[in-house]
């Protein structure tokens, strides 16, 4: 399902996140992939449906863990003949690569920015404090007046 050529259909969001060519693509012309990648008028620009055209999924047989995300290989070829590859075996965020506590902050940080009314970092730093020490708290409370709007 994620492997076929990329097209637009009644989702512009669902068609991206379930793209592999489309996600190649916005992490080649982006450096990464995050939420804004997935909104609808960003996965219908014309230069992302030309690059993703232009990614090709191949699958190795056979698949020694069918649960696993990887290993991956990236290969770009250029016009004048230059290949780069790029090996992948663990992802970040998987047993073999944990995010790290900073990982995380920077994750919460940068999806905090997608909601609605967004908090202001001060608040937003406290929250990640006492998520941090979940452990220590008495109950969550705190946590939850945290987040409720004024």
């Amino acid at each position: 399902m994620v492997s076929r050529p990329f097209a637009i259909g009644n989702n512009p969001t669902i068609d991206g996140q379930f793209s592999i060519p489309y996600t190649v693509a916005s992490a080649l012309l982006d450096s990464c992939v995050f939420l804004g990648s997935f909104e609808a008028e960003t996965v219908k620009e014309e230069r992302r449906k030309r690059l993703a055209e232009k990614v090709k999924v191949l699958m190795d047989q056979p698949v020694k863990d069918k649960r696993s995300l990887g290993p991956v290989i990236v290969d770009i070829h250029t016009f004048d003949g230059t290949l780069y590859s790029h090996k992948v075996e663990d992802f970040k965020g998987s047993p073999g690569r944990p995010m790290t506590r900073d990982d995380c902050i920077e994750k919460f940080m940068r999806c905090s920015r997608y909601v609605g009314s967004p908090f202001p970092e001060e608040k937003l730093k406290e929250y990640i404090n006492k998520v941090y020490d979940l452990d220590r708290l008495e109950d969550a409370t705190g946590i939850m007046k945290l987040l409720a709007k004024a």
